[in-house]
């Protein structure tokens, strides 16, 4: 180290020990500061980790193919042709997925009634793609066979006040 450096270090190593508790409330301030920026980066991680999961293995998978112009208006007249080509070919390259139909509606239960995403999936398939299977808190999921059965997400159960097995009214596309 050359001589004005270690001088200046020197001088300021003195200055740091002048007055004590200033030295100590900066260096706790910066020790705060340091473990809430890691705790908040650290459930962002996790936060973030865990979306990517629900929208790749629950929900969505990791592509959507959908006909020309279904998103700029998402009617039910804009389904595809023949979903089984393209599943085919898709399982010939490796890839895995199920064909869906999708709709907006209204479900009602007793005198409740709310809007809600309506998705129209073979079960079968959809238990060899994606996990929600897994994610059902009450009841079963959909048998192999259907017979009619719904799977409604916590929050739209909660608002219309449905029990496992409940009678549904739906109105859908």
């Amino acid at each position: 180290m050359n001589r004005p450096l270690r001088a200046l270090t020197r001088i300021t190593w003195r200055n740091l020990w002048r007055n004590k508790r200033r030295t100590l409330i900066t260096c706790l301030s910066i020790v705060c500061y340091t473990a809430a920026l890691i705790i908040l980066v650290t459930l962002m991680e996790g936060f973030n980790a865990s979306t990517r999961h629900n929208i790749t293995h629950v929900t969505h998978g990791d592509a959507r193919v959908h006909a020309p112009g279904y998103l700029d208006n998402q009617s039910i007249y804009k389904a595809l042709d023949g979903p089984d080509k393209i599943l085919k070919a898709a399982a010939e390259r490796g890839v895995e997925g199920a064909a869906r139909s999708l709709g907006i509606g209204l479900v009602s239960v007793g005198n409740k009634s709310a809007g809600g995403a309506f998705v129209g999936v073979d079960p079968g398939q959809e238990k060899k793609v994606f996990e929600l299977h897994e994610e059902v808190g009450l009841g079963e999921y959909l048998g192999e066979v259907p017979r009619g059965e719904v799977v409604l997400g916590a929050r739209l159960a909660r608002s219309l006040k449905a029990e496992v097995g409940a009678e549904l009214i739906a109105v859908v596309q």
